[in-house]
């Protein structure tokens, strides 16, 4: 871990894991350890107040806590803090099924809001998942 970028928030590391610490784990094989605290969590999770929380192959989980400090100048949430949550959790989904050195980035997505998101509105839950070829979901394994 590069030491000079991480920061402490009740036992939480933020950072970035370098490409030698998760070089020789599959992409479900990273997300279990940011979970596990083992690798760094992304600044951005501190920064938006959200986390992964579960993943599986061809699923992640995040939760986040909307606030006012996410507002907009209409009195909501801003749309981007849901986009980014939701990004991340498809994100993560696609990790999870990426073999060891293997990457990925987002090229689109399309978020329709079909209600305001206020501080009051409580913990959101996102749930990404990806899809084999043939168009089957891949399913969370039962814990």
């Amino acid at each position: 871990m590069n030491e000079d970028q991480l920061t402490s928030d009740n036992s939480v590391r933020y950072g970035l894991a370098t490409r030698e610490e998760i070089a020789h784990m599959s992409g479900l094989e990273v997300m279990q350890a940011l979970i596990a605290r083992k690798l760094p969590a992304p600044p951005m999770a501190k920064t938006l107040d959200f986390w992964l929380r579960e993943v599986g192959e061809g699923t992640a989980i995040f939760t986040g806590r909307p606030s006012i400090a996410f507002y907009n100048p209409l009195g909501t949430v801003h749309g981007g803090w849901a986009a980014t949550l939701l990004d991340s959790a498809l994100g993560c989904a696609v990790q999870t099924t990426l073999a060891a050195g293997e990457g990925y980035t987002t090229l689109e997505f399309k978020v329709n809001c079909t209600r305001p998101i206020l501080e009051n509105s409580g913990e959101m839950i996102c749930e990404g998942a990806s899809f084999t070829e043939d168009g089957a979901r891949r399913r969370r394994k039962p814990r």
